[in-house]
């Protein structure tokens, strides 16, 4: 049975917050000199920041990684799509890294690798380490 999973949009999400934040409350600060500019302002960067966290879960959901019996499927992109599939039996290296922020959160990197490349082939940033586990899982059955 396959299994499809997507990079968080967490990170992006909390960035996003701490940076906006404090743009909104020196925005308020000097709501009173910038006077008749305040409220339109405001709503330019209330705006802003909406469709940035818009942005950001549209483009995690871009990416799909499919596990099924036998490969890895690898899907990407918004407007034109792209996928390749990798083999288990293809795979010569499989493993993850986790930052501290991201152990706290639950996430990590994943990188999967196949002969014959010098660069990771599979390289997925964000990724919760229930899927992680499940796809090192996988490749090592």
């Amino acid at each position: 049975m396959a299994y499809t999973f997507h990079p968080s949009s967490l990170p992006s999400i909390l960035k996003t917050i701490l940076f906006g934040v404090p743009v909104l409350v020196i925005l308020i600060y000097f709501a009173q000199p910038l006077g008749d500019f305040f409220l339109p302002l405001l709503g330019a960067v209330i705006v802003i920041i909406l469709l940035y966290l818009l942005y950001s879960f549209i483009l995690a959901r871009s990416y799909s990684v499919t596990l099924d019996q036998t490969s890895i499927s690898y899907r990407y992109g918004i407007l034109s799509k792209r996928e390749f599939v990798i083999s288990y039996s293809k795979v010569s290296e499989a493993g993850y890294k986790q930052s501290f922020i991201q152990r706290i959160l639950s996430l990590g990197e994943l990188n999967v690798d196949t002969p014959g490349g010098s660069d990771m082939v599979l390289h997925l940033k964000n990724i919760k380490y229930s899927d992680i586990k499940k796809t090192l899982d996988n490749v090592n059955t």
